[in-house]
């Protein structure tokens, strides 16, 4: 991909692994519910997903990487 003269857009579970992979990429974060039924949490709240969005695409606003 680093080689690619495509644009790519990657999900992935924010971790230290993924961002060193891909430290030469554009690299933003994303939080979010889950909304699946069994991804409830004691007391019923829904855990939050934490990911991050990789990309060679540089977005000036990052309000445009909103998935809601």
């Amino acid at each position: 991909l680093k080689k690619t003269k495509y644009d790519f857009l990657l999900s992935y579970e924010d971790c230290d692994e993924i961002r060193e992979l891909y430290k030469w990429a554009h690299i933003y974060k994303l939080s979010f519910p889950y909304r699946v039924g069994d991804s409830s949490t004691a007391g019923n709240k829904r855990e939050t997903g934490k990911e991050v969005i990789i990309s060679n695409i540089l977005f000036a606003d990052k309000g445009q990487l909103k998935i809601f």
